[in-house]
């Protein structure tokens, strides 16, 4: 779209809605137009579907008021988004902060109870369908199993005698769950501003168990601290301050939704097919048995 179409486009919200800068990709975004509105800082976002934008509007209703979250601006008919030439957009106010850059015990106390308080203000919201995983394990799984004996040098004991019957041992025993995922909980959806944690793009939102957002939090936190002794303490304030929010968390029942995270990760960079694919799995792999000896 040209600037002048955005313009135009920018008129179905209220107040002086004027483009600010080039556009940028984000998330789950197609692309980002920064956008100042009365003086403030918002986010144009062009999304994939309706349904995508109803289910973040939802979910931001919630997490707004609760300070955890962005706020999504209606428009003036009090839609939750607008349609522009078979296209989907929202206004999402702009949020301070930047993902950490690094682990403290504070920062991971933070996003624990982000995490936690999140599950607790989502709790009973009823959303217009789910997104499809994009890292659904079952698909990654066919794509990559053939490369898998690159990685056995790695793991303890050396080659694993049956990964396919351990791998899908792991699926059944994290399957089920009604809790309302983020999705991909990873830092790079974390916001950090002193010593506060919110969280974006809710893009990939479904069913399933908590621990598993829990679980994508923690270990890439974890990544930014180098020093076991300290990357143990912040796994201990981050696992004790999800329970004052109502949502205890047990290093054993966390565990196996790490592995299952990390085992995305590392079947999705050997589905690459490309040459940076099997050291992005080793990568991947020699932090899970990290955080593994970390609890």
């Amino acid at each position: 779209m040209v600037s002048g179409d955005l313009q135009s486009l920018l008129s179905c919200w209220p107040g002086q809605c004027v483009l600010s800068g080039a556009p940028v990709r984000q998330g789950n975004s197609t692309a980002v137009y920064p956008v100042l509105c009365d003086g403030e800082q918002f986010l144009l976002r062009l999304l994939p579907c309706t349904k995508q934008a109803e289910r973040e509007a939802a979910i931001a209703g919630r997490l707004f008021p609760a300070g955890l979250g962005a706020q999504i601006l209606p428009t003036r008919d009090g839609r939750c988004c607008a349609l522009w030439e078979g296209r989907v957009f929202h206004l999402q106010r702009l949020l301070p902060g930047k993902p950490p850059s690094s682990c403290t015990e504070a920062i991971a106390a933070a996003a624990g109870s982000a995490v936690a308080r999140m599950q607790t203000v989502l709790r009973g919201l009823t959303l217009c369908g789910e997104a499809p995983d994009q890292f659904d394990p079952h698909r990654l799984w066919d794509a990559a199993k053939d490369r898998l004996s690159l990685l056995f040098p790695l793991f303890p004991g050396g080659k694993t005698a049956a990964p396919e019957e351990a791998f899908f041992a792991l699926l059944s025993e994290t399957a089920g769950g009604n809790d309302l995922l983020h999705g991909d909980l990873g830092i790079w959806n974390m916001l950090e501003e002193d010593g506060r944690i919110r969280l974006i793009d809710f893009g990939e939102c479904r069913r399933g168990n908590f621990l598993f957002d829990a679980a994508a939090a923690l270990s890439s936190l974890l990544a930014l601290e180098k020093d076991d002794c300290r990357a143990r303490a912040c796994a201990d304030a981050f696992v004790q301050s999800c329970a004052p929010c109502g949502v205890p968390v047990g290093r054993d029942s966390l565990l196996p939704f790490l592995r299952l995270w990390s085992a995305r990760g590392i079947l999705a960079a050997l589905a690459l097919r490309k040459k940076e694919g099997v050291p992005l799995a080793k990568k991947h792999l020699r932090h899970l048995l990290r955080v593994e000896r970390l609890l």
